[in-house]
């Protein structure tokens, strides 16, 4: 929801969908157990004037028709359609039991018998969030998929899903994965010969972090946007779970190619198109984009005319014809640097529709991309009901007892307010009552007759009647207190209350005067808010103010007992919540339908909340802490992410549909159909190229009067018009000159080839620079090098004063599975070889950029250097990319090595490459045990001199191997980062020299090192070679030594479009930024600096994401700003 807040929807959302939900389907569903063919299918009246003929074998069709045409001319049959095995319907002028009798009789035929018409049972849907799910049951603007259930579920369609993965256990969702039935689960071998190792429900081509990409054979997915997409298409329908899909007889490929951040990359999308297309996929859905024309991905769809493929239109409110997102924009010509890429037929672009229950009404959702040439239709896209992973490790209610202090806390991430009762606490058998009693009693064992002596302490901090404003009025906040003061008289407890005004504090508690604290914040979001124009509301002050905690713990550290509950009730309270509560806030959302429960004191119980409930999601933080309730797998999202797949889905329904009538369905036609068969809106008619909304019931009723098919296949649909060219730099032959100015200048030549940037005095005024393209394909490579650009000759005629910034565009196509990061800039010398003189990668101009003090021939290579010893090891693909740009070598036996430890002076050698230093060689040595004869005798200077390393007093002890809590000192120093930082929970904590402990906190509180497993650090263990080159990555990462770097400026704020993200408004534009989870540090100061002005410095990602939304920063650092 792009302009609807989530306070707003949270405290709407019931009115809404009390006014708009509609009675339960009633039809017969042909996919439910009896139906079709059942023994509670039975034959009802036939078609009137109609017969099927059945020729006995061995009669030759074409002629038998004609003399039977011949015979019986008084019948006037007509031959309607043909169907599989020979058999035909005809219509005829006679009466059917009498055209029976007479065509029984003739020689030719084997069987006449009625074209039946048959009524499937009379089973309802069972599903119970079916009646919320309006892009079904609306009948103005659902997709009306229901009513064409009996002709059609999309049995024998294969969706193939490219996104973040798919919970493929997902009870909703089992039943309806595609199983590889050729592959043989866990034997380690690629049975079925397609090239891919027990892929037995699809693959993963990305791994978790893209940057790290580690493809494997299980899709499962880490962010929940693939199942919800998945669930959307295909969740099982009458199976009295949740929800239904679209098309519930259709069965999902899982195919991972974004990672856990929703990142795609181009590699991994048209790897996983491939695979869709040879293992029998008709429909691929892609719920993402990019802005940037992908040649690639565009040459993958061309290539595969008989798959539809169904693409989202983005997120960006804006017009797609102007300025179009791919693989959206595919649908439409497009004119790359001078080259026309026709349309592609097999591609169709979907806008989002707004609920019907919220303020658009069924119009164009407002932040749905549109686009009269280039976007078809528009389907079902807010407020979208579906399946999400079943967040195994996390729950909505944590039971904490703490042994060492003898406290005891039931914490809930949601009120009782989003408890379903009608007797609000009153009634023994309700569910406030039931859950409340449950907290004190049974849990933190307070019984009734206790409270007599010392009463119970309950806490009103909903700040109930105090407002909050929203674009569409004010919001009244309910008192939540009668719930919990009614479940608590009902049962026989004595109890005071205090009040908590805005933005105050509760007074002290006291252990001695109260038996518990029972503490509930209701719906307010903190203890001081406002409403912003731009970024929404904000929380000025948590619903726990510091003296509120500092109060809590002390009552806590003296055997308290606290019941607190709310879904903001720990927001912002986040040492608190982590050292006493014992918890992890993992996120929050506004979709929790149900809880069940799995440890005392809610084993084996449920409860249904008002839909939707606003709630937090919380992980043990310790020992202490377990899950006592887990939130069910449903989620209500916005999004074009979520219109695409109804669309997936409906064309799975007609593909489904056609198949049973024998019917070839070319995705050009099936496009067409889609497009003739929508609902017509006005609030579409300028949007988008059908004027309407999705209409599966016309579009199925459109199939069900195709003529039958003669012959031919199932696949088809023609190319997409001239060969496309391969993805290449365009190079010009000849030479592009320059003439200086004597201030900044920046220049693409070369057709952008190169881009020059001249920093002020760097070349006198008149002076000229030129670059000229030496050769298209560079001679004399280093071992292992690829070539991805042409060889280049730069020339001044002025010596350079100044380094001069030169960019130079790489061909992707040629680096196969090679990190981009490897390549690099390399100089030809007078003897023909190459030397690398370094680069970072451009991701976002698809070039690499170095700064040069000198001129001569240059071209981008990437080194793939492979060692025979880390083919499969956990640390490849950090080992080989801190290889290939010269920072780390293996040994002359070709291995690397990686469990071997590291030395002191072989950190300092990898530490000044890394940095690019140039090594000091000093006459006489600063160290006592380092002789100027050493082969590290320059890189140790170099790295004393730069305090990266330090010795102790004379002596660096060279040989000495590396500690891992030398190392966080090491890596800390090189991050500049200062400050504290809280200290990690490692089981051997203790075993961390004091002068280490603050590194190894700050170390892994900011990403840059983790535990050797969840509970230990080891801190005295041995760095190896391969946790080395890792730990350099990460660092390389972190400072900007890989890729080029940006900076912004401008407002931090959340949207909840496709999910939870953070954005940064930078005058008009929006940026998503992704943050590294490890980085704890970084993730909290993010959440603290909501809606405010900040500085963030990342890299950007021109690859597709999920979120659609403009241009993705992934996040390195952030700071205050002056804006």
């Amino acid at each position: 929801m792009n302009s609807r807040k989530a306070i707003a929807t949270m405290l709407t959302a019931v009115l809404l969908l009390a006014a708009a939900a509609g009675p339960a389907l009633a039809g017969p569903l042909s996919f439910l157990p009896g139906a079709k063919g059942g023994k509670e299918a039975v034959p009802a009246p036939y078609v009137p004037g109609e017969v099927i003929v059945k020729f006995k074998p061995g009669v030759e069709a074409a002629e038998a028709k004609n003399l039977l045409f011949t015979t019986h001319r008084d019948l006037d049959l007509v031959e309607k359609k043909a169907l599989p095995d020979g058999a035909s319907v005809f219509k005829t002028g006679g009466d059917v039991p009498e055209t029976i009798e007479a065509l029984n009789k003739d020689p030719r035929v084997e069987y006449v018998q009625p074209n039946y018409i048959y009524h499937s049972s009379e089973v309802k849907v069972n599903d119970p969030l079916y009646n919320l799910q309006w892009g079904l049951v609306n009948s103005q603007y659902g997709s009306r998929a229901p009513q064409v259930w009996n002709d059609a579920t999309g049995e024998g369609i294969i969706v193939a899903v490219i996104d973040t993965g798919v919970d493929y256990n997902h009870p909703d969702l089992a039943n309806n994965i595609w199983r590889n039935t050729g592959e043989v689960a866990g034997n380690g071998e690629d049975d079925d010969g397609n090239g891919f190792v027990d892929d037995t429900v699809g693959y993963d081509f990305i791994g978790s972090d893209f940057l790290n990409s580690q493809p494997d054979n299980d899709p499962m997915d880490e962010l929940g946007h693939g199942t919800h997409v998945a669930g959307i298409i295909a969740a099982v329908a009458g199976n009295g779970e949740g929800v239904a899909g679209v098309s519930p007889g259709v069965k999902i490929m899982p195919l991972k190619a974004a990672d856990r951040n929703g990142v795609f990359t181009t590699g991994a999308i048209v790897a996983a198109i491939e695979y869709a297309a040879k293992n029998g996929a008709r429909v691929v859905n892609m719920s993402f984009e990019t802005p940037e024309f992908d040649r690639l991905m565009y040459n993958a769809i061309k290539d595969h005319p008989g798959i539809l493929f169904v693409a989202a239109t983005g997120n960006e409110g804006q017009d797609n014809d102007t300025s179009p997102y791919y693989p959206a924009g595919f649908s439409m010509d497009n004119v790359i640097d001078g080259v026309t890429y026709p349309a592609l037929p097999n591609i169709i672009s979907v806008a989002a529709l707004a609920d019907p229950a919220g303020p658009n009404r069924g119009g164009l959702a407002n932040f749905s991309n549109y686009g009269l040439k280039s976007v078809a239709l528009a389907a079902p896209g807010e407020g979208i009901l579906s399946t999400v992973p079943t967040f195994d490790g996390a729950g909505v209610a944590l039971a904490v007892y703490d042994e060492v202090y003898g406290d005891r806390v039931m914490l809930w991430g949601f009120g009782a307010e989003a408890l379903e009762d009608p007797s609000a606490g009153t009634s023994t058998s309700g569910a406030v009552y039931g859950s409340v009693v449950r907290a004190v009693y049974n849990f933190l064992g307070i019984a009734p007759e206790e409270t007599k002596i010392k009463p119970l302490l309950v806490v009103d901090d909903d700040q109930s009647g105090e407002k909050i404003d929203t674009p569409y009025g004010p919001i009244t906040l309910p008192d939540a207190s009668n719930l919990y003061l009614n479940a608590l008289s009902t049962a026989g407890y004595v109890y005071t209350t205090c009040q908590v005004a805005l933005g105050k504090d509760c007074p002290p508690v006291d252990v001695a005067a109260h038996a518990g604290v029972l503490w509930f914040t209701g719906m307010a979001p903190g203890s001081a808010w406002h409403w912003d124009g731009i970024s929404g509301l904000v929380v000025d002050s948590p619903n726990l103010t510091v003296n509120d905690q500092v109060y809590l713990a002390n009552y806590l550290e003296n055997g308290g007992r606290i019941f607190l509950s709310g879904w903001a009730a720990a927001d912002g309270a986040g040492d608190f919540v982590n050292d006493y509560l014992h918890a992890q806030m993992t996120g929050q959302s506004y979709n929790l339908l149900a809880a069940d429960g799995l440890a005392e004191p809610y084993e084996g119980v449920s409860y249904a909340f008002v839909f939707p409930a606003y709630f937090s999601l919380f992980l043990p933080d310790s020992p202490a802490a377990k899950i006592a309730l887990r939130s069910q797998p449903y989620a209500s999202w916005d999004g074009t992410s979520m219109a695409a797949p109804f669309v997936s889905g409906g064309a799975a329904l007609a593909l489904s549909r056609a198949l049973a009538l024998g019917v070839v369905l070319p995705p050009g036609q099936l496009i067409s159909i889609l497009k003739q068969s929508v609902t017509s809106l006005d609030s579409l008619r300028d949007k988008v190229s059908s004027g309407g909304t999705l209409d599966l019931k016309q579009t199925v009723d459109r199939v069900n009067s195709l003529p039958s098919s003669s012959g031919g296949t199932t696949g088809g649909g023609g190319g997409g018009g001239a060969p496309v060219p391969q993805s290449k730099v365009e190079t010009a032959p000849g030479t592009a000159e320059l003439k200086a100015t004597g201030e900044a200048q920046k220049a693409e030549v070369l057709n952008g080839l190169v881009t020059v940037d001249i920093p002020a005095g760097a070349l006198p005024r008149d002076a000229g620079l030129s670059v000229t393209v030496a050769a298209e394909t560079p001679a004399n490579l280093p071992p292992g090098a690829v070539a991805a650009s042409p060889m280049l000759k730069l020339g001044t005629t002025a010596p350079l004063a100044r380094p001069v910034k030169i960019g130079i565009k790489y061909d992707s196509s040629r680096l196969g599975s090679l990190d981009p990061r490897m390549l690099q800039v390399f100089r030809q010398n007078d003897d023909g070889t190459w030397v690398a003189v370094g680069g970072r990668l451009d991701r976002e101009k698809g070039a690499v950029v170095v700064e040069l003090s000198h001129f001569s021939s240059y071209a981008v290579f990437a080194l793939k250097k492979n060692f025979s010893d880390a083919g499969a090891h956990w640390a490849q693909r950090d080992i080989e990319l801190m290889a290939a740009r010269g920072i780390t070598g293996g040994y002359e036996d070709g291995t690397f090595r990686p469990e071997k430890p590291v030395s002191r002076a072989e950190l300092a050698a990898l530490l000044v490459k890394l940095l690019g230093l140039s090594e000091v060689r000093p006459e006489s040595p600063t160290f006592a045990d380092v002789e100027p004869s050493a082969w590290y005798y320059g890189a140790v200077e170099t790295a004393a001199r730069g305090g990266l390393l330090a010795g102790d007093g004379r002596n660096f002890r060279p040989d000495a191997t590396l500690t891992r809590q030398e190392m966080a000192a090491v890596m800390v120093r090189l991050a500049g980062l200062s400050g504290s930082a809280p200290a990690a929970s490692f089981a051997d904590e203790k075993e961390i020299a004091p002068w280490a402990r603050q590194a190894v906190a700050a170390a892994y509180a900011r990403g840059l090192m983790r535990g050797v497993n969840d509970r230990l650090f080891a801190p005295g263990s041995m760095v190896t070679r391969a946790q080395c080159a890792t730990l350099l990555a990460r660092l390389g990462d972190r400072l900007g030594l890989f890729e080029e770097a940006i900076t912004l400026e401008g407002r931090l704020v959340m949207s909840t479009v496709e999910r939870p993200h953070y954005e940064l408004l930078v005058g008009d534009k929006n940026y998503v930024l992704l943050e590294d989870p490890s980085d704890l540090v970084l993730s909290l100061w993010l959440k603290a600096h909501l809606s405010q002005n900040i500085r963030v410095r990342g890299y950007l990602l021109p690859g597709p994401s999920i979120y659609m939304r403009g241009p993705v920063l992934r996040v390195i650092g952030a700071g205050s700003t002056s804006l």
